[in-house]
Protein backbone atom coordinates (compact mmCIF):
# COMPACT_ATOMS: atom_id res chain seq x y z
CA UNK A 1 0.00 0.00 0.00
CA UNK A 2 1.56 3.31 -1.04
CA UNK A 3 2.65 5.60 1.76
CA UNK A 4 2.54 2.74 4.27
CA UNK A 5 5.32 1.66 6.59
CA UNK A 6 8.51 0.25 5.12
CA UNK A 7 8.81 -3.50 5.27
CA UNK A 8 12.12 -5.19 4.76
CA UNK A 9 12.37 -7.74 1.95
CA UNK A 10 13.61 -11.16 2.95
CA UNK A 11 17.24 -11.96 2.33
CA UNK A 12 20.58 -12.01 4.05
CA UNK A 13 21.16 -9.46 6.80
CA UNK A 14 23.31 -6.45 6.06
CA UNK A 15 26.80 -6.25 7.53
CA UNK A 16 26.88 -3.95 10.52
CA UNK A 17 30.69 -3.62 10.39
CA UNK A 18 31.66 -4.26 6.76
CA UNK A 19 35.26 -3.03 7.10
CA UNK A 20 35.99 -5.40 9.98
CA UNK A 21 34.17 -8.25 8.22
CA UNK A 22 36.33 -7.72 5.12
CA UNK A 23 39.50 -7.63 7.23
CA UNK A 24 38.52 -10.92 8.94
CA UNK A 25 37.71 -12.49 5.57
CA UNK A 26 41.04 -11.43 4.04
CA UNK A 27 42.97 -12.65 7.10
CA UNK A 28 41.29 -16.05 6.84
CA UNK A 29 42.06 -16.30 3.13
CA UNK A 30 45.69 -15.29 3.74
CA UNK A 31 45.94 -17.93 6.51
CA UNK A 32 44.70 -20.56 4.06
CA UNK A 33 47.18 -19.51 1.36
CA UNK A 34 50.17 -19.31 3.68
CA UNK A 35 49.61 -22.21 6.08
CA UNK A 36 49.87 -25.96 6.34
CA UNK A 37 46.59 -27.79 6.98
CA UNK A 38 45.52 -31.41 7.18
CA UNK A 39 42.64 -31.82 4.72
CA UNK A 40 42.02 -35.59 4.76
CA UNK A 41 44.21 -37.71 7.02
CA UNK A 42 42.98 -41.06 5.65
CA UNK A 43 43.66 -40.04 2.04
CA UNK A 44 46.95 -38.34 2.98
CA UNK A 45 45.85 -34.95 1.65
CA UNK A 46 47.42 -31.82 3.08
CA UNK A 47 47.34 -28.18 2.09
CA UNK A 48 50.67 -26.42 1.80
CA UNK A 49 51.52 -22.72 1.42
CA UNK A 50 50.98 -21.43 -2.12
CA UNK A 51 54.60 -20.27 -2.46
CA UNK A 52 55.87 -23.75 -1.58
CA UNK A 53 53.41 -25.39 -3.98
CA UNK A 54 54.54 -23.13 -6.83
CA UNK A 55 58.21 -23.92 -6.10
CA UNK A 56 57.51 -27.68 -6.09
CA UNK A 57 55.65 -27.44 -9.40
CA UNK A 58 58.44 -25.41 -10.96
CA UNK A 59 61.01 -28.01 -9.85
CA UNK A 60 58.84 -30.84 -11.14
CA UNK A 61 58.36 -29.23 -14.55
CA UNK A 62 62.05 -28.31 -14.83
CA UNK A 63 63.03 -31.92 -14.14
CA UNK A 64 60.45 -33.17 -16.65
CA UNK A 65 61.69 -30.75 -19.32
CA UNK A 66 65.31 -31.78 -18.69
CA UNK A 67 64.46 -35.47 -19.03
CA UNK A 68 62.71 -34.83 -22.36
CA UNK A 69 65.76 -32.98 -23.71
CA UNK A 70 68.06 -35.82 -22.78
CA UNK A 71 71.76 -35.59 -21.92
CA UNK A 72 73.66 -32.66 -23.35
Amino acid sequence: MPGGPFTRASGPPLETTPRQALQRYRAEQRRKLEGYHLVDEKAGIVQIPIERAMALLAEEHAAEAASKRGPQ
